[in-house]
């Protein structure tokens, strides 16, 4: 499994303001500066936004605690305590979604238990877990299932082939999963309505890869009018929006969306910084940037990142 904690060591944006100023910078380069120095003071001030964070969380477990375990408002706090922490500690978020599991099976809720299965499922597959999560897929019949959860269902298995074809060092394997990753996104894009935000995802990414990247620009732009800054949703789409930018090797614009993205999963504590990892070395590549020592500014920091064949970071997606 390639996933690794990573100490963030550079980003160091002093030098970059010397740079900027002495080359007659455009006015695009100025924005994306713009977006840097928010970005640096971000950094710089990650724990008033731990902080927020972390009082939502203890908000949450006060109310679980004051809820009879009998209750269903039991597995509501339970759910809400996990969404706190899927994108922020992942250990954590999977201990609330066991808690409400044993919770469903023990009162003998097939569809709450099935709800979070899948849920456990996704997060699990996205995580590298992949034993973990076929087995949790394994225990579900799809023919079962309400139909709300079929796209869920058909989405996770979807992720969990994806995944493991994009890590695995085996070319047969890979095949063999990039073959049930397509089939189940197949699956899933007939129950999808055309104009919901997977759906959308998806065939952006289908554009991307068949090599029309302006038509899968047009698709973005749909999904950025459509999302709201300073949410998960909004780092995952300015994100996707660089890796096109990035296809058609526009370095000023592909940096303003990794800054974009990358402020906001600081802003809302996500811990999946692949964008500011990309940043970072797009900038090192230019000599933006200094790679000091640990002593870095982001000492203190949970960050992680993926890192893929190509060199870059991979942005991992814990909702669905």
């Amino acid at each position: 499994m390639k996933r690794q904690l990573i100490p963030i060591l550079f980003l160091f944006l002093p030098p970059l303001t010397v740079l900027v100023q002495g080359r007659g910078a455009s006015a695009d380069t100025l924005q994306v500066f713009a977006l840097l120095h928010l970005l640096d003071e971000a950094i710089g001030t990650h724990k008033q936004y731990t902080d927020v964070r972390e009082s939502r969380i203890a908000r949450l477990k006060q109310r679980l605690a004051d809820t009879d375990t009998a209750d269903v408002a039991f597995f509501k706090w339970n759910g809400e305590i996990y969404k706190e922490y899927k994108a922020y500690v992942c250990d954590s978020a999977i201990h609330y979604l066991n808690a409400n599991l044993v919770w469903a099976e023990r009162r003998g809720s097939s569809e709450k238990a099935c709800e979070t299965r899948l849920e456990l499922a996704y997060l699990m597959a996205a995580t590298g877990m992949y034993e973990e999560a076929s087995e949790l897929l394994r225990q579900i019949d799809r023919t079962a299932l309400p139909p709300r959860l079929l796209p869920d269902y058909y989405h996770c298995r979807y992720k969990l082939y994806e995944e493991s074809g994009f890590y695995t060092s085996d070319d047969s394997f890979r095949e063999r999963y990039q073959t049930l990753a397509a089939c189940y996104e197949d699956s899933l894009m007939q129950l999808l309505p055309p104009a919901s935000p997977l759906f959308l995802e998806r065939q952006e990414e289908r554009k991307a890869a068949q090599g029309d990247v302006d038509a899968a620009l047009v698709i973005n732009d749909a999904r950025l009018n459509g999302v709201r800054p300073d949410t998960p949703e909004y780092a995952l789409v300015t994100y996707q929006r660089s890796l096109l930018y990035r296809s058609l090797k526009n370095r000023e614009e592909e940096k303003r969306y990794l800054a974009l993205s990358a402020l906001t999963d600081i802003r809302l504590c996500i811990t999946d910084h692949a964008s500011l990892w990309n940043l970072a070395q797009l900038l090192y590549e230019e000599g933006d940037i200094e790679l000091p020592t640990a002593t870095s500014a982001f000492r203190g920091m949970r960050l992680t990142a993926t890192m893929s064949a190509a060199g870059t970071y991979r942005r991992q997606v814990f909702f669905r």
